[in-house]
């Protein structure tokens, strides 16, 4: 299960404007907690867990600070020339977002649930 969360840097950073929340797409944004919570309704738990975030979660908060919407022509996705960020930018952007995953705080993240033995 990959999901997006609340409990994050950049959602504690951007609030509204974090990318992730890209309404309508998702529907719904996890916290640990909630994910800990639905395993544990369907008899899961959780075996591990990764934080699996991309310096996206900077450079399109950043845009929607700066009201780019994401199809905008001048957003990265769309033409990265026309952005306002140098390739060094999006390189510690880059970079935050390993050093956010080797933390656990990156606003991505990979779950792998296992089923709980029923007869313990």
């Amino acid at each position: 299960m990959l999901t997006i969360y609340t409990d994050s840097h950049a959602f504690r950073k951007y609030k509204s404007k974090w990318a992730q929340i890209d309404a309508p797409r998702h529907y719904h944004i996890f916290t640990n907690k909630g994910i800990e919570n639905l395993a544990k309704q369907n008899n899961m738990f959780i075996k591990y867990q990764i934080s699996d975030s991309n310096a996206f979660q900077f450079w399109g908060s950043e845009q929607y600070v700066n009201d780019i919407p994401l199809h905008h022509q001048n957003s990265y996705g769309i033409n990265p020339k026309s952005f306002a960020y140098s390739k060094s930018q999006m390189r510690t952007f880059a970079r935050q977002a390993n050093q956010l995953n080797e933390k656990g705080d990156g606003d991505m993240r990979a779950y792998f649930l296992q089923k709980s033995n029923i007869n313990s």
